[in-house]
Parts: structure tokens; C-alpha cells; sequence
């Protein structure tokens, strides 16, 4: 993978986890210990960017490495890959001490489990979207790759059986590269919803009683924190793909011209 295709992925990870560990964590904290904002729209207005985000990232990760696979394959998306770890380790690293530093202490000692525990689930489900776009995109690309060869050997015309570009739909069960975006951000929401289930299991244990009347307000919640940050999650790793099939079609239009 040249060093000129990781430009586009830095931007986007580093600029997502610059704007979640040292702005909307921070910001979340302070408003939180507000007396007067935290009892605002405002806190609940932080929350939801924050849920946002999350999905955000790890989708830009999805749709970056996507394309990496489909362009390069998956053997030679390894600087990527390293990237989005550093990317990674950071947004933890930059959130614990973005938010000590604004409560004035710092509990890294604390908070060390859950964070590796995090970015175990989060290193879980890129591997899950490298294994679905090489076993998905690889196979699919070889085939085409097989029959080009065969309409030029017989006189041909050569007639892709799988089209990986344009994208004319958002949704396709036909296209390799949506179908990997699709079904890495099902597995995204379905850990954020079994998270949000957990939670409002313990909550109830510990003394909060759960009525049929909570139920709306639950399933709102849902829909507001988990459903819609992975619907837009999925558009967000389909822009990824697009974006950077762009870019790479300009480098080598260029290239080719020079």
C-alpha cells in the first residue's frame, strides 16, 4: 500500500479522534459537574455526539479498509492497519488525560480495564471487516480478473460478473464492498445494543425498578444512542470507500499522464 494512499485515512481518524478524546469528553465532563448545565439539554445534546462518534470512527476504519482491500488486498493494507491502531491507542490515551486534566485528577490505573477491554472490541470488529472484505472482495476480483483474460484470449467483449463501481445503490447484496460495510456495522450495533441491554440491567438491579411505562422512553433511547449513530455509521464507511476510490482513480489518472 504506497504511503500517499494512508493521507486521506489520517485525516479522517486522527481529525475524529482529536474532535471525541479532546473536545466533545472533555466538554461532556465539565457540563456533567455543572450544577446548572448538567441539569440543560445540553448534557443530553453532548451525550448523543458522543454515541455519535464512536460509531463514526470505527465506520471510517470499515470503509478505508474496504477499499484498502479491494485496491491493494489484504496482505498489503498492514500500514493501515497500523495506522488505525495508533489512532486508536491515542483517542484512549488523549481521553483519559483530556478528562483527568479537566477534573483535576487522573484514574488511568482505574480505568485501564475497560479500556483495553474497548479497544479489544473495537480491534475485534476490524478484524471481523478484514476477514469479510478479503473473503468477499478477493474471490470476487480474481473471477473478473479470470474472465477479462478469457474475452481477450477468445475475442470478446469483457463483461464483469461482479461491478464493484459506480455504486449506484447505497444497499446492494450484490456488491462485495456493500456488503462488508453492511454487515461490519450490524455487528457494531448489535455489541452497542447487547452494551445498552446490560446497562439497563444493571440499572434496574440496582434498585431502579423497570415498568412497561419505561418502556417507551427505553426504546427511544435505543434508537437515539445505538440505532441511528450505526445507520449513520454505515453511510459514513460508504463515503469512505467512495472518497478514496476517488482519490485513488485521480492518482492514477495522473500517474498516468506524467
Amino acid at each position: 500500500m504506497p504511503r500517499k494512499a494512508l493521507r486521506l485515512p489520517a485525516i479522517f481518524l486522527f481529525g475524529l479522534m482529536v474532535l471525541y478524546s479532546c473536545v466533545i469528553m472533555p466538554l461532556y465532563q465539565y457540563i456533567s459537574f455543572d450544577a446548572v448545565l448538567s441539569n440543560s439539554v445540553l448534557l443530553d445534546l453532548i451525550d448523543f455526539l458522543a454515541n455519535l462518534l464512536e460509531p463514526l470512527l470505527i465506520a471510517t476504519v470499515f470503509g478505508f479498509l474496504i477499499h484498502g482491500v479491494y485496491e491493494y488486498g489484504l496482505g498489503r493494507c498492514r500500514p493501515l492497519l497500523i495506522l488505525t491502531g495508533v489512532a486508536l491507542l491515542l483517542k484512549y490515551i488523549l481521553g483519559v488525560f483530556t478528562v483527568g486534566w479537566m477534573g483535576g485528577s487522573f484514574y488511568f490505573p482505574d480505568d485501564l480495564w475497560s479500556l483495553l477491554v474497548s479497544l479489544l472490541i473495537e480491534c475485534a470488529e476490524i478484524a471481523l471487516v478484514a476477514f469479510l472484505a478479503h473473503k468477499l472482495i478477493s474471490p470476487a476480483k480474481e473471477e473478473n480478473r479470470i474472465l477479462k483474460n478469457a474475452s481477450e484470449t477468445l475475442g470478446k467483449e469483457y463483461q464483469p460478473k461482479t461491478v464493484f463501481f459506480p455504486i449506484k445503490r447505497p444497499l446492494s447484496r450484490k456488491n462485495p464492498l456493500l456488503r462488508t460495510a453492511f454487515w461490519g456495522m450490524i455487528a457494531v450495533l448489535s455489541l452497542l445494543t447487547l452494551t445498552y441491554a446490560i446497562d439497563e440491567i444493571l440499572f434496574s438491579v440496582s434498585g431502579a425498578f423497570f415498568t412497561f411505562a419505561d418502556l417507551p422512553i427505553v426504546l427511544l433511547y435505543w434508537l437515539l444512542m445505538v440505532l441511528v449513530p450505526s445507520i449513520s455509521g454505515y453511510f459514513m464507511a460508504l463515503g469512505c470507500i467512495l472518497l478514496a476510490h476517488k482519490k485513488s482513480t485521480h492518482n492514477a489518472d495522473a500517474s498516468a499522464i506524467v
